[in-house]
């Protein structure tokens, strides 16, 4: 595009006739690592950009900061990671399951569909949430 072109021939080139460096800004000593790219990889959203780590990392912070239990917790951070013991992650590790979703057998029993893709489990969720709101209303 012209006016990028414009832009980028506009920007002053620097003074300092510093050679040109390979560094990796993930790792604190600036050097890449089948780890730090692995990591990166993780927890890296597919819709963000390198500048969102220190958001994801400041979240990760205030979960473990936050007061309520630690099994609520941990099961925040599996069910993020993907390490919940889902039909399709126990068929992955050779445990002899149907990987299909033991409540619906419409999907394969993702995380993701487990928590909240599931049309059965929204129906119940809404049911429960509706029976909560008229017992509290009830003397």
């Amino acid at each position: 595009m012209p006016e990028d072109t414009t832009k980028i021939l506009a920007t002053p080139v620097s003074r300092n006739e510093l050679p040109d460096v390979l560094m990796w800004h993930y790792d604190k000593l600036g050097n890449y690592s089948v780890r730090s790219g692995y990591w990166l990889g993780i927890n890296l959203d597919v819709n963000s950009s390198s500048s969102s780590l220190a958001s994801i990392e400041a979240r990760w912070k205030f979960l473990w900061r936050i007061e309520i239990p630690l099994k609520n917790k941990l099961f925040i951070w599996k069910a993020c990671h993907n390490f919940l013991p889902t039909m399709v992650n126990l068929a992955s590790h050779k445990v002899s399951v149907n990987s299909m979703s033991q409540i619906c057998q419409h999907a394969p029993e993702l995380t993701m569909h487990a928590l909240w893709g599931c049309h059965f489990l929204k129906d119940i969720t809404r049911c429960c949430s509706i029976l909560q709101v008229a017992n509290l209303a009830s003397p």
